[in-house]
């Protein structure tokens, strides 16, 4: 039985060198794990710093463009106003100017119809193409045909307004002939009596 027990110290003392090396692996192992869990823990809060970090930056960004947006959109209404202001202005002049356009046309047609009957005279044309409204642009061709047609307008009703400023000066010769002529038949009347 020494056999045995020899056999046995010798097993036990192989048991606690294996033991003793595996035991040392397992502390280097746990060492390395250990470094290495740091070093990834290290490298996950960098991670998440700079995330953290390029969040708020993004955040920021927003909340300039949004600050920005709001700017924009301030100053569009604000330009909108002023175009819709000063389209109404435009329309309300548009139809200012079609109003004196058919009143001038309406003078000249009722002074050339009352020559017409003293000069024998074929009788006028009206102007037809005036406009006493005015009409709502839908585009840019439509607006250059409105001007264009306000720009005829305009020179047609200077035409008329140099006409009718004749038959006033002729108006005004006259009744001043008319005048002088009864003032001399006065003045004659008055001698004889």
């Amino acid at each position: 039985s020494p056999q045995f027990e020899f056999s046995e110290i010798q097993d036990i003392l192989n048991r606690h060198r294996t033991l003793t090396e595996t035991n040392s692996q397992l502390i280097e192992q746990q060492k390395k794990s250990v470094t290495e869990s740091e070093l990834r823990r290290a490298e996950l809060f960098q991670l998440s710093r700079d995330k953290v970090n390029s969040i708020l930056n993004r955040n920021n960004e927003i909340a300039s463009l949004q600050k920005n947006l709001e700017t924009v959109t301030l100053s569009t209404v604000g330009m909108q106003s002023m175009a819709d202001a000063t389209y109404q202005d435009v329309n309300v002049k548009v139809s200012e100017l079609g109003q004196v356009h058919a009143s001038v046309e309406n003078l000249f047609l009722r002074l050339e119809n009352q020559a017409q009957r003293y000069k024998k005279k074929k009788p006028v044309e009206p102007l037809g193409t005036t406009t006493t409204s005015p009409s709502t642009p839908s585009g840019d061709n439509d607006h250059g045909k409105s001007s264009i047609s306000s720009t005829i307008n305009s020179r047609k009703t200077l035409e008329y307004l140099e006409t009718i400023a004749d038959y006033i000066t002729d108006y005004q010769s006259i009744t001043e002939e008319w005048k002088d002529k009864l003032l001399n038949v006065y003045k004659t009347n008055d001698t004889y009596q």
